[in-house]
């Protein structure tokens, strides 16, 4: 489900700069609302609507640059999200994916210098990836 609206949201951006939907500068919006803006960040600095200061350390992993930066996290996350969804449960899962989305904003905004924007959900295919090998690594312990 949450792929699927990864890749919803990609399709309708694409199509977009396809001239098939909507404006062609649909991506840029979507990037101007919802991308991750280090210079949010600085004290003073007024994003485009209330609380986008807030909502951008979450919303940037919905958006993504082509069909194959989704598809790439679009794999690691349905690999590594149904076995950690067997395990821990859906709601876990999501409040997984939403927590690392949030920890790799936040690790992007203290170490890179950029001004420019972050987008893609590779943030939260890492927590998996992290939680995924803590599993693996208490396991090994046991045995």
């Amino acid at each position: 489900m949450l792929v699927g609206l990864l890749v919803a949201i990609e399709l309708v951006l694409t199509a977009a700069e396809a001239g098939l939907v909507g404006q062609p500068g649909l991506r840029v919006g979507a990037f101007m609302l919802g991308a991750f803006w280090p210079p949010l960040l600085v004290p003073g600095a007024e994003g485009l609507y209330p609380g986008q200061r807030f909502v951008m350390f979450l919303s940037h992993a919905f958006l993504h640059g082509s069909l194959g930066h989704v598809a790439m996290n679009g794999v690691i996350l349905l690999a590594l999200g149904k076995a950690l969804g067997e395990r821990a449960g859906a709601v876990r899962t999501l409040a997984l994916f939403a927590l690392s989305a949030i920890a790799g904003a936040a690790a992007f905004a203290l170490l890179s210098s950029a001004s420019g924007p972050m987008i893609g959900a590779s943030g939260a295919a890492f927590g998996f990836f992290g939680l995924w090998n803590a599993w693996d690594f208490t396991a090994r312990l046991r045995a």
